[in-house]
């Protein structure tokens, strides 16, 4: 499989992720398993549950990626596990909250 790119929509929020199923080949000879890299980007300039910048790196075993049905299945779950925090729900709470001022 080659690189991957595709848009998410999660909770109205709309994240671009690009999935390098094989990030490092010597990795995978040495270690036996390959070292998936996914860029995890939200389009406009608010937070994702797993980080305050709105960008995550992340590197795992793309065995993991696969198991759980795929690409967006795997970015899925991590935004629901990250997002069922107290302090994602408050920051999401106060996003949709209008302000006056």
């Amino acid at each position: 499989m080659k690189k991957q790119h595709l848009t998410i929509i999660w909770e109205g929020i709309a994240i671009d992720v690009v999935y390098i199923p094989e990030y490092s080949p010597g990795f995978t000879k040495t270690y036996g398993w390959r070292m998936a890299h996914l860029c995890i980007k939200r389009q406009d300039k608010g937070q994702l549950p797993m980080t305050e910048t709105g960008y995550k790196s992340h590197f795992t075993n793309a065995a993991n990626i696969e198991e759980i049905g795929g690409t967006e299945s795997y970015v899925r779950a991590l935004l629901d596990e990250y997002g069922s925090s107290k302090k994602w729900k408050e920051y999401a709470a106060k996003e949709r909250q209008m302000t006056l001022f």
